[in-house]
């Protein structure tokens, strides 16, 4: 999936944006904060997926979250 082809930005308004790949994994995206809670692989910031409190409010424009939610059990989800 080319995330840099759509229509609600211009190309230059998508280079401008924060954006945030959340369990990034093994798809290490360029020009965005890439987040995981592996070390073996390259990431940005290694942390719990599950908790991104570490960023303040309205912190990214695009929050990209790809294959995540079937690593999260139902016993590890907020109420």
């Amino acid at each position: 999936m080319d995330l840099t082809s759509t229509k609600l930005w211009t190309p230059e308004e998508w280079q401008r944006l924060n954006k945030l790949n959340v369990g990034c994994g093994s798809k290490y995206l360029e020009g965005w904060v890439n987040i995981d809670n592996r070390t073996d692989i390259k990431t940005d910031i290694v942390a719990d997926t599950r908790d991104l409190s570490c960023f303040e409010d309205r912190t990214f424009d695009y929050v990209y979250a790809c294959h995540i939610l079937e690593h999260c059990s139902r016993s590890n989800t907020f109420d």
